[in-house]
């Protein structure tokens, strides 16, 4: 249930951006240069999550590095 309760907060919050950034006039699908860097960042624990080497404590932990960089780009948005 409370997997459930953050992909529906997740998802409320793609809509939010998506419409902000409409009424902005700007294109949400744009792959902006910060785009393709956030998204090179994060290959690392893409490809970590998807290592069938990776450990349980593992994965949480890089689930833990991805919900701490996603919390510091909302506060760096709000600023």
């Amino acid at each position: 249930d409370d997997l459930r309760e953050i992909r529906a907060e997740e998802m409320s919050h793609f809509h939010m951006l998506k419409e902000v950034i409409e009424k902005l006039g700007a294109d949400p699908t744009a792959q902006t240069p910060c785009a393709d860097a956030a998204a090179v960042s994060s290959m690392g624990l893409m490809q970590l999550l998807n290592d069938p080497r990776t450990s349980v404590p593992q994965a949480l932990q890089a689930a833990l590095i991805a919900e701490l960089t996603d919390n510091d780009g909302w506060d760096l948005l709000i600023t």
